[in-house]
């Protein structure tokens, strides 16, 4: 009895894995390339060249924010930006005050 459970099981399975992955996101919502993308990218194509990959190495000194000759975490993998505020005083909220209706 157990092999005619299985079976449905696997043909369901099989039929899950064999759909197509879903579409990329479009290009408004994708997130920003990470800081080694951006200066190893000089035109911004979505690609690295063979002129951009010879200029890596003085491309990337522009990530050495201290000069120390080395990347850093911090240098690398920056904190992301933090998320635009939308309430009146710039922190998301009113102050508690109410707003009056409109007239």
């Amino acid at each position: 009895m157990k092999p005619l459970i299985l079976l449905p099981a696997l043909i369901f399975g099989a039929t899950l894995s064999a759909q197509t992955p879903p579409p990329p996101p479009p290009e408004g919502n994708r997130p920003p390339p990470p800081p080694v993308i951006n200066v190893l990218d000089t035109n911004h194509d979505g690609a690295l060249s063979a002129d951009e990959i010879a200029a890596a190495s003085n491309s990337l000194k522009q990530l050495d924010r201290n000069q120390d000759g080395q990347l850093s975490h911090e240098e690398l993998c920056p904190p992301p930006p933090p998320p635009p505020s939308s309430g009146q005083n710039g922190n998301g909220s009113n102050d508690g005050q109410k707003s009056s209706p409109p007239k």
